[in-house]
């Protein structure tokens, strides 16, 4: 399986599983937003595939990132 495979079933399982406790902890939206990140590295080939679901901001080596999805109102 490559990184992007694994990163994909890994996401689908955990948005599954946050799925059933919205439900059965009678949650609204709001109370679930989040920042996720995700990496699956392959020690093989030093490489690795990265998802970020939601909004945030990340700095690496210094460099500021701000990922903004627009996807729900300010909170």
């Amino acid at each position: 399986m490559d990184k992007e495979a694994v990163g994909n079933f890994l996401l689908g399982q955990l948005f599954e599983d946050v799925k059933k406790v919205k439900k059965s902890l009678f949650l609204d939206v709001e109370e679930l937003l989040s920042t996720i990140l995700l990496l699956v590295y392959d020690v093989k080939d030093n490489s690795a595939w990265l998802n970020v679901s939601g909004d945030g901001l990340v700095v690496c080596n210094g460099v500021l990132q701000e990922f903004d999805q627009n996807r729900s109102e300010e909170h």
